[in-house]
This record gives structure tokens, C-alpha cells and sequence, in this order.
């Protein structure tokens, strides 16, 4: 999740890990062993995969990162395209 991070703002992106915690709206807190990132689902995603997850299920999401250009120090986030149970 580390390398991810650096990446440049609408670079694409599939990682692999865990949803372990909602946030609230549409963001939830994703883990895999090098870290922690923000990750938003939106309601066509959900609906698309058409299942749940917990913290136990491994997952891969496929996605865009993104950067708030508009304050570089705030952390970047994911913001998932499509989910898939693994």
C-alpha cells in the first residue's frame, strides 16, 4: 500500500487486501500487510459486485488512485471500479 501511495493522482491501480472498517459515506478503511489506505466504494460498485465483505475476506479492487491537488498533504485515496472476492 506504501508504493501505491506515491503513485500520481488518476494513476490506475489493483491491490489486493481487506476492507476492514467503514468510515462513514461511501469510504471504508482497505489493509493489505504493507499498510493502510482510504478506499471509496460507491453504490454502482457495490451494486455491480452484488455480495458483501468483511474484515476476513479477501478482496481485489481494481480502481483509480487520487490526490486532493488542492492540499498535497492530505493522504491520497483509492476509489474502487470494480470488487472481487478472492
Amino acid at each position: 500500500m506504501e508504493q501505491v501511495k506515491t503513485f500520481a493522482h488518476r494513476t490506475p491501480v489493483v491491490i489486493t487486501g481487506t476492507v476492514v472498517q467503514f468510515i462513514g459515506a461511501d469510504c471504508y478503511t482497505f489493509r493489505d500487510p504493507s499498510g493502510e489506505i482510504t478506499l471509496r466504494i460507491g453504490p454502482r460498485e457495490w451494486a455491480a459486485f452484488g455480495g458483501t465483505v468483511s474484515p476476513s475476506c479477501a478482496v481485489e479492487i481494481g480502481g483509480e488512485l487520487h490526490r486532493d491537488t488542492s492540499d498535497p498533504a492530505r493522504e491520497p485515496e483509492v476509489r474502487a471500479r470494480s470488487i472481487r472476492k478472492l
